[in-house]
């Protein structure tokens, strides 16, 4: 995978509402492989506690890493818990007792990938209320050091961010749009190309 490039023309100031990601279709998904490979890393990287199953203590552990390694006390710190909580319900159903294992993982994400080839809106906000939990200042754009607190929370070395922020900010101006981050987490669950540069979007992926 080809590291993105700035182009010369980011030194110039650039309106980014201005800016249309373009519109972009997918094959008919065949789960390969690849595919599942990185499913199965994102799985783990959710696992928080590494027994094996997703839930409500793992999602909860995931806020509170984010809220250690993003710096934040006080409001801001309350603000993304009630955040997470309210979003708690699209995650699970509302199942607070949910229990989610790999093979069920696979599953779940085989069905919203087919579905999400024909009709992306519940991908996309999915996806949107990430990009909201990430932003952790609410300014409608994610930084630098909002995406290493991300990584950090999840495990992976915060090393590993810069990489990966510059690919997704299209851009070049050091703030990653709604607009930029859906489109490369699109790609990543939607793509099978081995290639595809958005494939280690939540960290490199693990060995299969």
């Amino acid at each position: 995978m080809q590291a993105h490039q700035c182009p010369l023309y980011s030194k110039l100031s650039i309106d980014r509402q201005s800016i249309q990601m373009a519109s972009k279709t997918y094959p008919a998904l065949k789960f390969t492989d690849f595919w599942t490979r990185k499913q199965k890393t994102l799985f783990k990287r959710l696992d928080a506690d590494g027994d094996g199953f997703f839930t409500k203590a793992d999602y909860d552990a995931n806020a509170e890493q984010v809220i250690k390694y993003g710096c934040l006390v006080g409001e801001q710190a309350d603000t993304l818990r009630q955040l997470m909580k309210a979003h708690w319900p699209a995650v699970s159903g509302g199942n607070n007792d949910l229990k989610v294992g790999l093979e069920t993982f696979l599953m779940m994400t085989k069905k919203l990938a087919s579905l999400s080839v024909q009709d992306p809106t519940i991908l996309k906000k999915s996806i949107s209320g990430r990009f909201d939990r990430i932003d952790l200042d609410g300014n409608g754009v994610i930084s630098l050091a909002e995406h290493d607190a991300f990584f950090q929370a999840l495990g992976i070395d915060k090393d590993k961010s810069r990489p990966v922020f510059e690919k997704i900010n299209k851009t070049c101006d050091g703030k990653i749009s709604r607009e930029e981050y859906t489109s490369a987490h699109l790609d990543f669950s939607l793509s099978e190309d081995p290639e595809n540069e958005y494939a280690d979007i939540f960290g490199p992926l693990d060995a299969e």
